[in-house]
């Protein structure tokens, strides 16, 4: 089985555009599991968010998108978002959070797949 928590969480999360490079939805379950790692008080040169945003919405187009070679290309440092918002309180609630939805998600799908019988093709049956 296998649980996608960044899509969970950008649905739970809606009000924070996008996934940012450097932003809320990456910096918060940092934050939340790894504190240690996170330095807020450096984060003070977002990159345009207007010129990233067009670069993200390209590169993650399925139709078309284009190799970037460095992630300056797109930010030149290296992030954008807005963490005025990120605190570790915040961060607790969004790793239960997403933790809650993406349990349910297993739940819902191991209850599906129950009577499944996974020998299909085995010992000659088909």
């Amino acid at each position: 089985m296998v649980s996608q928590a960044h899509f969970v969480a950008r649905e739970l999360y809606e009000d924070h555009h996008d996934l940012t490079h450097g932003g809320p939805l990456e910096v918060l379950p940092v934050l939340g599991a790894r504190p240690d790692t996170v330095h807020l008080d450096r984060a003070t040169d977002a990159s345009d968010e207007a010129h990233a945003s067009a670069m993200d919405d390209r590169r993650r187009n399925r139709r078309a998108y284009p190799i970037i070679p460095d992630v300056r290309v797109m930010y030149p440092t290296g992030w954008y978002g807005d963490l005025s918002d990120v605190t570790p309180e915040r961060a607790a609630e969004f790793l239960d959070r997403v933790a809650e939805a993406c349990a349910e998600d297993i739940a819902e799908t191991l209850e599906v797949m129950a009577g499944v019988d996974y020998r299909v093709g085995e010992d000659g049956d088909e």
